[in-house]
């Protein structure tokens, strides 16, 4: 029985021994970076971020800059940004013409570069209406400023009249002194 039994733990030995080792661990994953180019509307959308940084007098610059390149859809958008940022209302009205220029071409013009162009476009419309109803609230204002000069100067004169008129006498029978008549 001994034997019986030393021959099963051998075996058990043996085979323990030949067993194949443990499979290697997968190797770790490695970091991947897709790296994409950005599309037109990303990068329009990043020109208008470096424009709000600009000092008024270097978005004029840049629109020099833009009128001597070739012209296309995303410079016309381009220079649409740059005149909107100037708030001026000829230059609303300049901005506004290259946008709709996006807007109606044929369909060379990738979709969503033309659908940007309508969203910028209908917020220089917005900007132009308020810019002409600060028009309407300066003039307006001016208005109400004259009108108030008018009516402080004759108030002056009124007092001027009355510092002339004899003083009233205290028993007047009009107004006593109590106030009542």
């Amino acid at each position: 029985m001994r034997i019986k039994y030393l021959a099963c733990l051998l075996t058990v030995l043996i085979t323990g021994c030949a067993a194949q080792p443990p499979a290697p661990l997968p190797p770790e994953p490695q970091e991947v970076m897709i790296v994409s180019r950005p599309s037109e509307v990303e990068e329009l959308l990043s020109y208008h971020q470096s424009l709000l940084i600009l000092p008024r007098a270097e978005i004029t610059r840049e629109l020099e800059k833009l009128d001597v390149q070739p012209k296309s859809p995303k410079l016309a958008i381009q220079k649409a940004m740059a005149l909107a940022l100037l708030g001026r209302k000829a230059d609303l009205a300049l901005a506004q013409t290259h946008l709709q220029g996006v807007i109606n071409t044929d369909d060379t013009v990738p979709l969503n570069l033309r659908a940007f162009a309508q969203m910028l476009s209908s917020n220089v419309a917005s900007s132009q209406r308020l810019a002409e109803q600060l028009d309407k609230t300066e003039r307006q204002l001016a208005e109400s400023q004259r009108n108030a000069e008018h009516f402080h100067r004759m108030l002056d004169q009124l007092k001027a009249i009355e510092s002339t008129l004899p003083a009233r006498r205290s028993n007047s029978p009009l107004i006593r002194q109590d106030g009542t008549r």
